[in-house]
Order: C-alpha cells, then sequence, then structure tokens
C-alpha cells in the first residue's frame, strides 16, 4: 500500500509537476491514469494512512528541494492534511 500512495503522489501532487509544460502534465495525467488502470481496484483503495505517510515523506524529501520557494509546497501539504485521521 505505501507504494501505490507513493507512487500515487508522485503522479499527482509532486511539487515539480507545476514546472512542467501544459503538454508534459497532460502526458503525466495520462501515465497517472494508465499506471491506476493497470492496478485496477488498488489504486482506488489506497488507504487514507498511506496516502498521509507518503505525503509525509514527500514533504520530508523534497522540503530541502524547495526552501527558497516554500509556497511550492503549499498543494502538496494541503494534499497530505487531508488524509490525517484521527
Amino acid at each position: 500500500m505505501l507504494d501505490l500512495a507513493r507512487t500515487h503522489a508522485l503522479l499527482t501532487v509532486e511539487p515539480s509537476l507545476a514546472t512542467l509544460s501544459a503538454a508534459d502534465r497532460e502526458t503525466t495525467a495520462r501515465f497517472a491514469a494508465g499506471w491506476a488502470a493497470g492496478y485496477g481496484p488498488a489504486a482506488a483503495a489506497i488507504p487514507h494512512w498511506a496516502h498521509h505517510w507518503a505525503g509525509a515523506a514527500m514533504l520530508t524529501d523534497r522540503g530541502p528541494s524547495f526552501a527558497d520557494t516554500p509556497a511550492a509546497l503549499d498543494e502538496l501539504r494541503t494534499w497530505t492534511a487531508q488524509w490525517q485521521r484521527d
């Protein structure tokens, strides 16, 4: 589950995606859709705790790269927070 969640995060909310051209973002979105279709129901049923872990791991990993532009991580922070559950 952690691998699925991490891959999903990389394909959808990785901060560097915002720097791609529109055509490259579209290609990435099509790739992500194909990846999810290939995994079938498992990709649609990633547990909230796995998504939260993936987002937190990405924030830790990518944070230093965006030290000069912390707002670039806002979408990732929001995405990660939505998976936090008690």
